[in-house]
């Protein structure tokens, strides 16, 4: 199956936050990248995973 990007459906208000959590993410063996990205005013966590 191939990988693909996925909101995480958690939404911060500073970007350092959104970062930070990235390794919570990263320990799954299924998630490839973590990016937060703006959403309407927030930051968005996103994963690319399969």
């Amino acid at each position: 199956m191939a990988a693909t990007w996925q909101e995480t459906g958690e939404y911060f208000s500073a970007k350092s936050r959104c970062d930070k959590r990235a390794s919570y993410y990263l320990a799954a063996s299924n998630v490839y990248r973590y990016e937060c990205r703006p959403s309407g005013g927030l930051w968005a966590g996103w994963v690319l995973a399969d």
